[in-house]
């Protein structure tokens, strides 16, 4: 009795695990492109969009926008934004200085303030952005300047150095003179 084996050739299970590899290389690529949709969208509807608001006060009413380092002193800004007729920057919370950013690694709730700081040899208005996941602020610091190395140009980091750890989180300064 003569028995007839079929089974898959090297060349069909070549095709296959081919096939499988390009399928898995178009799934990561499509995660790097929502990623970095995503960290665009943060950029354009929180940060521009209170830089936006700053600049539009500032026209309205010929000064500058007051310090506001507390979460209290923020609500006053917002305040004072709406009683000029402005709209204050959409949030993903409950705050309009407040933002929810998913990184890579972390999630965390970024604050907002606005601020006169002191990094480096600088000295300016700024935003000051607490708790921004690592992975974001250097996306960030490309977006707006460029390149990333958290020293140099309008979004830096605090500590007048180099970004840390990806997964970690880090309190940013974004120029505003």
């Amino acid at each position: 009795m003569k028995m007839n084996k079929r089974g898959f050739t090297l060349v069909e299970l070549a095709v296959v695990l081919i096939i499988i590899g390009i399928i898995l290389g178009a799934v990561l690529k499509g995660r790097d492109i929502v990623r970095s949709a995503r960290i665009k969208q943060y950029y354009n509807r929180f940060i521009k969009a209170w830089e936006i608001a700053v600049l539009s006060w500032e026209d309205r009413t010929g000064t500058r926008i007051k310090d506001a380092n507390t979460t209290s002193d923020m609500d006053d800004v917002v305040s004072d934004l709406k009683e000029k007729g402005l709209r204050p920057p959409a949030s993903n919370t409950d705050k309009a200085y407040k933002e929810i950013m998913v990184g890579k690694y972390n999630q965390e709730t970024v604050t907002l303030y606005i601020d006169t700081k002191t990094v480096g040899d600088k000295t300016g208005k700024c935003f000051y952005l607490t708790d921004m996941p690592a992975d974001i602020a250097m996306a960030m610091d490309t977006i707006i300047d460029g390149k990333a190395n958290g020293t140099d140009g309008d979004f830096v980091n605090e500590s007048d150095s180099d970004w840390p750890d990806a997964n970690s989180t880090v309190n940013c300064v974004y120029w505003l003179d």
